[in-house]
């Protein structure tokens, strides 16, 4: 039995404008949705030895203005994931992937109004491309497969190599 998050919901504003109802609803979809489900499903994964995936976003490590909420909640999901991989051993193994951008309709809908910037946005990126959810799928398969005994408490990054990009105005 394998249970993957995938829940994202992103409350975008500056800091000091984001209202506790922001604050509340993203870490009830991107944080304790994937505690609940896991907690209701917990004896079922030990008894088959399962695996959880959470997925996450490089935003949790590296992020940028108006998106405080959004990244503080990722951040927690990963220390959820490492958490849960110490506790849960060899009952249950406990991964999760942090993709950078990926063209899901939240990330079209994002550049809608301006396919120039979605255009830089993949120039930014050292593969010169955003990833595709095919490639986020091949990831959480490679974390569900049962010969990988081993990979547990793994947080992956999943970002084209833009987690290794120095950005200086030099």
């Amino acid at each position: 039995m394998h249970v993957v998050h995938n829940a994202a919901l992103q409350r975008l504003g500056a800091f000091a404008e984001l209202s506790a109802g922001d604050w509340h609803e993203t870490m009830a979809v991107n944080l304790l949705a994937p505690v609940a489900i896991s907690r209701a499903l917990l004896p079922q994964l030990q008894q088959h030895h399962g695996s959880i995936v959470h997925i996450g976003s490089i935003h949790s490590q590296l992020t940028k203005p108006g998106f405080t909420a959004y990244a503080t909640s990722k951040a927690a999901l990963a220390g959820l994931t490492r958490a849960m991989a110490v506790e849960l051993g060899g009952r249950v193994r406990v991964n999760a992937i942090e993709p950078a951008a990926i063209a899901t309709p939240m990330l079209e809908a994002g550049f809608a109004q301006s396919p120039e910037l979605k255009a830089q946005l993949e120039q930014h990126h050292p593969t010169g491309s955003i990833g595709t959810p095919a490639d986020v799928a091949r990831a959480v398969l490679f974390l569900l497969d049962p010969a990988n005994t081993f990979l547990n408490g793994c947080v992956l990054p999943l970002g084209g190599g833009i987690h290794s990009r120095l950005h200086d105005p030099a």
